[in-house]
């Protein structure tokens, strides 16, 4: 078994990967990590282990940081959304060795490693350990958007009376293409996440079509 980083990961293998794996979500493409290339504000990296000349697990993400001196020291964080790649005859042995290197590779440049995982793994929550992260389950809401009807039921009767009232007083929800509506959208969410939420958000460049 071996480790690759980067450039020294051939695409065919992990789109090979990406197409066989059960654990394969969009986040872990290499489209998605093509994506994170064009950010400025991003640093993607992306660490996979090899068996036999074949990928077993690959983890893509992003290293990021609010702005400022000490606020950029004091919130470097790595974020993998969707967890790993996975190989669907993976062995703990490369899986618990991925997670090492990326720990080991990853503390000097982080506060903290966070793996946003999107489907179960708790047949390998002992390699998760082993590397020494914190296995925490959590619970994931799932809502089809294949039909409004069935995305409406899904609201709590607070959330739906305050639609029915938003559409009674003339709001309308209609596809855009135009950067003007999208720099109004970004706005508005900009003053939810500083005023409501208190939490960052990230730059214009992340919606810019």
């Amino acid at each position: 078994m071996r480790i690759l980083k980067g450039k020294d990961i051939i695409t065919d293998k992990w789109e090979q990967l990406y197409k066989s794996s059960s654990f394969a979500t969009f986040f872990q493409s290499p489209a998605c990590y093509r994506f994170y290339k064009e950010l400025s504000f991003f640093t993607p990296f992306v660490y996979a282990v090899e068996e036999e000349g074949e990928l077993k697990a690959l983890v893509c993400g992003y290293l990021v940081a609010e702005k400022g001196l000490l606020k950029s020291y004091f919130s470097r964080r790595a974020i993998i959304p969707g967890g790993v790649l996975l190989a669907n005859d993976i062995s703990e042995e490369a899986l618990e060795l991925l997670l090492s290197e990326l720990r080991t590779d990853l503390q000097r440049k982080a506060i903290y490693i966070e793996l946003r995982n999107l489907h179960d793994y708790s047949a390998y929550k002992g390699a998760f350990q082993k590397a020494d992260f914190e296995y925490q389950a959590h619970l994931n809401y799932q809502i089809s958007i294949h039909s409004g009807d069935e995305v409406f039921a899904n609201f709590s009767d607070n959330r739906k009376r305050q639609i029915k009232q938003s559409l009674a007083e003339g709001i309308v929800c209609e596809e855009t293409d135009r950067i003007e509506d999208v720099r109004a959208f970004y706005s508005i969410l900009q003053q939810t996440y500083s005023r409501k939420l208190k939490l960052p958000l990230f730059p214009f460049e992340f919606l810019k079509p």
